[in-house]
């Protein structure tokens, strides 16, 4: 084990958006590669006693307009069925359709929210997952919106936010200050915005951040730093210029995940 790690020079992470492990790859579980995915049976009801069973048909947009919520409390509701739970109890997963009714206002609409992919739909990760490793029993930081997530990404910390202000100027040490004080470079590579770039201990913007395109010149050159965080594009957009479109890239709801 000791020389591979001799041999690694380099650490790449990708963080993308609000999409569950189970809706990803839950039914990709198999005999050899016992994962704990999904069986199939698995059922949440909505605020009519019905209930919505998980399906294999996820598209790869169009099913979670309007998006699903992902605030605190509305994390909390699908944990627990209700964001009143004492969270020192073991999350039942009971209330994801009943949290997406609120935003719907149909329950019908709701049962949407149990749609997951086939992993035949999403080959790459399937694979990447299943050859190298995959956590299946993770929780996020915070269980709540992107922004105290990716704090805890960048500095271990949300310095005790939940919610999604845009201003993190009072933001801890991040590993990107840690790695310059041992002098290991690193960098934030992007497509359209970065919330780092609020975070007082890096405003040497020229210092740790640089465009995607960057990091594909980088990698082709032989010049990746070694520690490096990818931020994936969270907007559609248009260059009127070349007249091209750009799609978001991040698998936020409702956005492509193919």
């Amino acid at each position: 084990m000791s020389a591979g790690l001799d041999n690694l020079k380099h650490i790449v992470v990708l963080m993308m958006e609000n999409r569950s492990f189970d809706h990803m790859l839950g039914f990709a579980a198999t005999h050899d590669w016992p994962i704990d995915g999904l069986t199939g049976g698995e059922k949440n009801r909505d605020s009519t006693g019905e209930f919505a069973q998980v399906s294999n048909d996820a598209a790869f947009s169009g099913d979670f307009t309007p998006d699903p919520g992902h605030a605190l409390f509305d994390t909390l509701t699908q944990l627990y069925g209700d964001a009143k739970t004492p969270v020192t109890q073991d999350p039942a997963m009971n209330g994801f359709v009943l949290s997406y009714e609120g935003k719907t206002h149909n329950s019908n609409a709701a049962h949407r929210i149990m749609k997951c992919f086939k992993p035949e739909k999403v080959p790459v990760l399937t694979q990447l997952a299943r050859q190298f490793a995959v956590c299946d029993r993770w929780f996020s930081s915070v269980p709540g919106p992107t922004f105290p997530n990716r704090a805890f990404a960048h500095g271990a910390t949300s310095i005790g936010r939940v919610d999604m202000g845009v201003d993190w100027l009072g933001m801890s040490k991040t590993i990107y200050e840690l790695l310059a004080e041992n002098n290991v470079d690193s960098r934030i590579y992007y497509h359209d915005s970065t919330m780092a770039m609020t975070f007082k201990g890096l405003m040497n913007q020229g210092r740790y951040f640089s465009l995607f395109d960057d990091f594909l010149s980088d990698c082709k050159k032989k010049r990746l730093p070694a520690y490096s965080f990818i931020e994936p594009r969270y907007a559609n957009g248009e260059d009127p210029v070349n007249n091209t479109f750009f799609s978001a890239s991040d698998q936020h709801p409702d956005h492509n995940v193919e």
